[in-house]
């Protein structure tokens, strides 16, 4: 079974990828790229993001329980498998 999920941006949107599931979610308009996955802990992210307004690399914090919550996608049976996240760039279109 495949334990790696990906984060990556495309516009104002995050798309969270694990397994067949794709998520998209509004982000800041201002997000360049995702840097690194710092932490990965059953649905929370500690995560390094490059901001268009910021000359630096900052810390940033993504939830996805809430996100999945209003997917009706159920939390405790999506997250236990993930156990890291890895940053991907996307190149098509929404």
């Amino acid at each position: 079974m495949n334990t790696t999920a990906y984060i990556g941006n495309k516009g104002n949107y995050s798309i969270f990828e694990y397994g067949k599931r794709v998520i998209k979610f509004r982000t800041s308009p201002l997000l360049e790229k995702y840097v690194n996955v710092n932490l990965w802990d059953n649905g929370y992210m500690e995560v390094m993001v490059k901001y268009s307004n910021q000359n630096e690399v900052t810390e940033d914090y993504i939830d996805l329980s809430p996100i999945l919550e209003n997917l009706y996608i159920p939390a405790e049976s999506f997250l236990p498998n993930i156990k890291n996240v890895k940053i991907k760039e996307y190149d098509y279109k929404y």
